[in-house]
């Protein structure tokens, strides 16, 4: 027990007292021969998916394994990204040219299909292949939270209001995601276990939206402050922390591992559907503390990092940032490898029991979407 905890305690503050000096190798993921390239979900082999340019300008799904950017092969040349991986290889997205959700899995894709209704979307994936996303039902005009899994969708209804939209599935099978609640009077993100769907509620305002979990059971996002500004959480253990800015209005957390370390954005204004600015930047929150990323890469390199989009349990992050005037994806790799994660039971036990809270702290309507 005591080693678990030395390791946990080094993984919390390892990152926090290592900023005098790089703390992680970068690489470029390059493109499918277009300029920008965007890395979206990440595995613990180190395969990064998202999305990319090809020589015509069409944004193409892909897969980074091995040194190589792979298109996933969209039929008949269409458009779309892929969100996430998992350790299997798995990879799930959208096909923004059929407005369908997809599975990839050994090579061949498939549609997952709608309940009678017009579109919908994939965004997470555990390690036995069950899909969370959303779904239009037939009659329905707006978006269900799904679990799709052997070939079965199943809605997961909502907070009360008409809209739901599932983002993340853990290898539990516990879904987070955000709903409108009663009336719609609001969009809050929610916790889905056991067929009970909870609310997580915000940092004081209206809205909220979970767009991570691990498998621990916490999630990371983004909402409301009592005075308007949106902030990334994380919740554990029935309780949303504030994981604050770097001197802005806004911050989103995109990932989390199983060690509770999580990225995200911080900046001065909120998540945008156009091209991104050097109003933000990449976040690892780590140890109690929001760490600029830059600041851990060689400063020679190159690279202004925007947004980091997923961690994985080597401690690897996957993003995107601008390398030689392009919006490039970066896959980094930390210099240390980290210490063994424990079993989520056991890290769930350490947080209640010995007060870990160093870590844990204290993608569309409403919040937005990670689309690029």
């Amino acid at each position: 027990m005591r080693s678990i905890v030395t390791a946990l305690t080094a993984l919390a503050l390892g990152i926090a007292c290592n900023t005098a000096s790089a703390a992680y190798t970068i690489t470029d993921l390059g493109s499918l021969g277009g300029w920008e390239t965007h890395a979206l979900g990440l595995n613990d082999s180190g395969q990064v998916v998202g999305w990319s340019r090809n020589g015509t300008g069409t944004q193409r799904a892909f897969i980074y394994s091995n040194g190589v950017m792979t298109d996933l092969g969209l039929p008949g040349g269409m458009s779309g990204y892929a969100r996430n991986i998992n350790n299997a290889g798995q990879v799930v997205g959208d096909n923004w040219s059929t407005s369908r959700g997809y599975l990839y899995s050994n090579g061949v894709m498939s549609e997952i299909g709608t309940l009678g209704g017009p579109h919908s979307n994939a965004w997470g994936i555990n390690d036995a292949g069950q899909v969370a996303g959303g779904v239009f039902t037939a009659g329905n005009p707006d978006v269900r939270a799904y679990i799709y899994s052997g070939g079965v969708m199943n809605v997961l209804g909502t907070l009360g209001g008409s809209y739901s939209q599932a983002t993340a599935i853990n290898n539990a099978g516990q879904v987070v995601g955000d709903s409108r609640t009663t009336g719609n009077a609001a969009m809050q993100a929610f916790l889905y276990s056991n067929g009970v769907m909870t609310n997580l509620g915000t940092l004081g305002g209206a809205n909220s939206t979970a767009l991570s979990m691990n498998d621990a059971g916490q999630a990371a996002g983004v909402a409301n402050t009592a005075g308007g500004e949106q902030h990334a959480f994380l919740y554990s253990n029935g309780v949303m922390t504030d994981l604050g800015t770097q001197g802005g209005s806004y911050s989103n957390a995109w990932g989390i591992n199983n060690a509770g370390l999580v990225v995200g954005e911080t900046g001065s204004h909120g998540i945008d559907f156009g091209m991104p600015d050097h109003h933000k930047h990449a976040f690892i929150y780590s140890g109690g503390a929001m760490i600029d990323l830059n600041s851990l890469i060689d400063a020679g390199s190159g690279w202004y990092l925007y947004r980091a989009a997923d961690i994985n349990n080597n401690g690897q992050i996957s993003g995107t940032g601008m390398y030689n005037g392009q919006y490039r994806a970066f896959l980094l790799t930390p210099d240390a490898p980290p210490p063994p994660v424990p079993e989520p039971e056991t890290y769930a036990m350490l947080l209640a029991g010995l007060g870990l809270m160093g870590v844990v702290g204290r993608h569309r309507k409403g919040m937005g979407g990670q689309t690029a």
